[in-house]
């Protein structure tokens, strides 16, 4: 069977709803399918999202979609224009090699005519080998981290349900005990903030925190409001930081609650570990107000963050052993070869990873 792949335009937004319906592993798109289209195609806080359509010939059926969002990459002073991969789809009918690779293809080369320097993405493990055989290259692999805050469901895994009951309430106070110390040895000189959504201040933060991070993707209050606040399958909130003695803002987390569990989306803060320390241990504390059993984050690269999650009491958590993935044509100037070869010159959270 033959395929063609093309550059979709608004006519055939009907069809990019049926793939998202019937075939998106994130079952909640099909129930807003009308709001994630504007937000995704309309807004343009957006940036311009393109979509691709493949199609087979003798039937002209679409019968998959893949997204590329646009963002700009900060790192070593130079602004990177990448495309984040996303909204990849392909009819069960079709779930094979051809068609996926063929809209594939066809997305990298005309975002390579479009200007791109970067396409990047955190694809599932059944479609690693299409993007390999692409001419994708494997950045690195994430890193997970979770933060206990609450102890009898961890306790259930490892002795019975009653004993675990009997030991938790001393196990949280020692949980708890531990964090206001480590809340008194680094935290004390911020304020909590919890906010609806991002404002001047986040703008502020950026200016003044991307000079010491590593490749990391621009952070606009536009953007993290387009982003987060808005977004259309998940309810997503904004913890910040500010100084004790004034409203300067110092670090922020976004995160949504799930089951229980404190996912983080996105870290972002100013200066240097006694920075991120408060920030992450006074997070951890609002999260245990709010009845979250833990703190889940996952982070590429930079390992300069593992001191202060070590500090924390953050530990490895399972593993995902997805790769991130990128393609910056087939002879990438030197500073997308150095970005691409080395993980550490990475910081990207689960936000930055995926819609």
């Amino acid at each position: 069977m033959a395929y063609t792949a093309f550059l979709a335009d608004p006519s055939h937004r009907e069809a990019i709803a049926r793939l998202w319906s019937d075939n998106m592993s994130d079952r909640q798109i099909a129930t807003v399918l009308d709001r994630r289209m504007h937000w995704l195609y309309d807004d343009a806080r957006a940036g311009g999202v393109r979509t691709w359509l493949v199609k087979k010939d003798d039937t002209n059926e679409v019968v998959g979609c893949a997204s590329m969002c646009p963002r700009n990459v900060a790192v070593d002073g130079r602004t990177i224009r990448a495309g984040l991969l996303s909204d990849f789809a392909i009819a069960r009918a079709h779930r094979v090699a051809g068609p996926a690779i063929v809209l594939q293809r066809k997305l990298v080369s005309d975002a390579s005519a479009m200007g791109f320097d970067m396409v990047f993405g955190h694809p599932n493990r059944n479609a690693i080998p299409i993007f390999r055989r692409i001419g994708y290259e494997q950045v690195g692999t994430i890193s997970s981290w979770a933060k206990p805050l609450r102890s009898e469901k961890h306790l259930r895994k490892r002795m019975h349900p009653w004993m675990a009951r009997f030991l938790s309430p001393a196990a949280d106070h020692v949980l708890r005990a531990n964090d206001l110390r480590l809340l008194l040895r680094h935290g004390v000189w911020f304020r909590d903030l919890v906010l609806d959504r991002a404002d001047a201040r986040f703008d502020d933060l950026w200016e003044r925190g991307k000079h010491d991070k590593p490749a990391t993707v621009q952070r606009s209050s536009d953007y993290l409001n387009w982003r987060y606040a808005d977004f259309t399958t998940a309810r997503f909130h904004i913890f910040a930081i500010t100084e004790r003695t004034g409203s300067r803002l110092r670090g922020y987390v976004i995160w949504r609650e799930h089951h229980g569990l404190a996912l983080v989306a996105d870290v972002f803060w100013d200066g240097g570990s006694n920075v991120l320390g408060a920030l992450l241990i006074r997070f951890a504390r609002h999260a245990r107000k709010h009845g979250c059993e833990s703190v889940h984050l996952i982070v590429l690269g930079d390992r300069t963050l593992l001191p202060s999650l070590h500090a924390m009491q953050f530990f490895p958590a399972t593993p995902d052993d997805r790769p991130v993935v990128a393609w910056a044509g087939g002879n990438p100037p030197d500073h997308l070869r150095v970005l691409l070869s080395d993980p550490a010159r990475w910081q990207l959270f689960d936000g930055d990873l995926d819609l």
